[in-house]
């Protein structure tokens, strides 16, 4: 005998199969989806870090003393004597939500979207410890031994991002002392 088609139980067991099957690939498509988001968040956050941190340890490894411009900061801002193609005057600070890049009259926006941003300067005392402090400001003669800097970015406020910078301690020009 030849049977085209199919029986009733057979329709039954894959109706029922389907049923079992498709909450758990809807399922696994939602997780998919959802943890797809997830990295997609944490690149976009990595992407905003790397641009605006690699502005700053490129101008911060390249800071100099210099007796003109003296390295001076604050919790949120700072400006210093930069050696990149000449000696010129480097300065970071928010301002709309943005962290602007000063070089030579020009500023430009280093990265958007900022939460806050916070600096600590490190410098060795007389017990050759380390010490942060929230400011750098004259009459200092020197640089900070390193610099840390985070970063909070809009929408990522749970995760700060920190660069740690160590500053070279070079001389340009006659300082005073």
């Amino acid at each position: 005998m030849n049977r085209k088609g199919f029986t009733l139980i057979e329709l039954l067991v894959a109706t029922t199969l389907m049923m079992i099957a498709t909450p758990i690939l809807c399922q696994g498509l939602y997780e998919g989806t959802r943890y797809f988001k997830k990295i997609n968040k944490k690149f976009d956050e990595h992407r905003l870090f790397y641009r605006a941190s690699s502005y700053l340890e490129k101008d911060l490894r390249n800071a100099v003393l210099f007796s003109y411009v003296p390295f001076i900061g604050d919790g949120n801002a700072l400006s210093f004597a930069c050696l990149d193609s000449g000696i010129h005057k480097i300065g970071y600070t928010i301002n709309n939500d943005q962290l602007l890049r000063t070089e030579k009259g020009n500023v430009i926006a280093v990265a958007d979207h900022v939460k806050a941003f916070t600096i600590e300067y490190a410098y060795q005392d007389e017990n050759n410890q380390i010490v942060f402090l929230s400011s750098w400001r004259e009459p200092r003669l020197e640089i900070p031994k390193a610099v840390k800097m985070t970063i909070i970015f809009e929408g990522y406020e749970s995760h700060p991002t920190s660069l740690f910078v160590a500053l070279p301690q070079g001389t340009m020009g006659t300082v005073k002392r």
